[in-house]
C-alpha cells in the first residue's frame, strides 16, 4: 500500500492555487485562519488520526465519512478513480486530504526531525487540484511536525502497516480542504494529484454529495 494519499485531506511547499469560492458564502477557508475552533495544522492532525489511528480504520471501508470535532470528514481513497457517495447534513463543515505524505517512526526515520526531513521532501506533485462544482478550490500546503497518533486496535497504523497500537510519532506534509457548510442539494467535489515526480502514483477521486 503507497504511502502517497489523497489525505485528503487536507494542509509549506511555497506553491498556492487560487481561485474564487465556488459558492458564495462557502469554499475553502483562508490558509491562516483558525475555522470552526481549530487551525489548519490541528485539523491535519486530527484527520491523520481518524485515518491511521482510529479504530473504525476509515481508508478500508466504504463509506464516504464520519463527523468528527463537528465537522464532517470525508474519506481518504487509496487507489485511482474513486467515487464516494455522501451524505451531509446542512450546517457542517466538510474536511479532507486530498494530497499528502505521512511519515512515521520507525519506517521513515528515528525520530521527529527524520521523519519531518522525509515528509518533507517526498510531498513532490506535478499537478495537484481540487474543484467544488466544477470551479477550482484554493490550494495550500501545511507541515503538521512530529506528533503523536494514537494507534486503536484495528486501526490502519495497527492492522495495515503492523505498528501495533499505542503512540505513533508521525509527521504530515500535505494540502488539506476545509470547506465552509454548503447550501443544501446535490454537489461535486473532484480532486486530483500527479505524485510521479516523487515516483508515487497519480490519484482521483469524486465526492457525490447530498447536503441536507
Amino acid at each position: 500500500m503507497r504511502k502517497f494519499l489523497f489525505a485528503a485531506l487536507t494542509v509549506l511547499l511555497g506553491l498556492a492555487l487560487y481561485a474564487p469560492p465556488a459558492l458564495a458564502g462557502s469554499g475553502s477557508v483562508p490558509p491562516q485562519s483558525h475555522a470552526f475552533g481549530n487551525s489548519r495544522v490541528d485539523w491535519m492532525k486530527a484527520y491523520t488520526q481518524w485515518t491511521f489511528g482510529d479504530a473504525s480504520n476509515p481508508i478500508t471501508q466504504p463509506e464516504c465519512g464520519t463527523i468528527i470535532d463537528g465537522a464532517y470528514f470525508m474519506n481518504t481513497p487509496v487507489a485511482a478513480s474513486t467515487e464516494y457517495e455522501c451524505d451531509i447534513p446542512t450546517g457542517v463543515p466538510i474536511v479532507f486530504v486530498h494530497a499528502a505524505y505521512f511519515a512515521w517512526v520507525p519506517t521513515d526515520g528515528a525520530n521527529a526531525e527524520q521523519i519531518e526531513a522525509t515528509a518533507e521532501t517526498l510531498f513532490a506533485y506535478g499537478q495537484s487540484t481540487v474543484t467544488l462544482d466544477g470551479k477550482r478550490v484554493p490550494l495550500t500546503t501545511t507541515a503538521t511536525g512530529a506528533f503523536d497518533v494514537d494507534s486503536e486496535p484495528g486501526s490502519a497504523y495497527d492492522t495495515i502497516f503492523g505498528l501495533g497500537t499505542g503512540s505513533v510519532l508521525t509527521a504530515v506534509v500535505g494540502q488539506i480542504t476545509i470547506l465552509h457548510p454548503l447550501p443544501p442539494g446535490k454537489h461535486t467535489i473532484f480532486a486530483f494529484v500527479d505524485f510521479t515526480p516523487a515516483g508515487g502514483p497519480q490519484f482521483d477521486v469524486t465526492y457525490h454529495l447530498q447536503v441536507g
